[in-house]
């Protein structure tokens, strides 16, 4: 959520939104500030803090406890979303710099 590639945490504060969806893509919840989290150096993953386990089971067999890879888009979904815009916008006006340039 912070975009940081170091051990900075980002609190729950920071989270824009999660979303969850149906599977046809339509928003049934959304909860701004579910969860933060920070990337543990050691393992190279992404935590993730202030979840309830038993509220987000790991539904893949063979995921362990607390292991919520499949739900990195829903808790991260808003900040996901404007990080995207970001990178699209920047990408779109530096090519139109470059065309004007030349």
């Amino acid at each position: 959520m912070n975009w940081k590639t170091d051990s900075t945490p980002a609190g729950k504060e920071d989270n824009l939104g999660a979303c969850f969806t149906t599977y046809s893509g339509e928003i049934r919840q959304e909860i701004p500030g579910l969860c933060g989290c920070y990337i543990d150096m050691e393992r190279g993953a992404l935590k993730v803090t202030d979840i309830e386990m038993s509220a987000y089971p790991p539904v893949v067999p063979g995921l362990p406890e607390g292991a919520y890879h499949i739900y990195d888009y829903q808790f991260f979904f808003r900040n996901l979303q404007e990080n995207v815009k970001l990178r699209t916008e920047t990408y779109l006006r530096m090519e139109a710099e470059t065309a004007d340039a030349a």
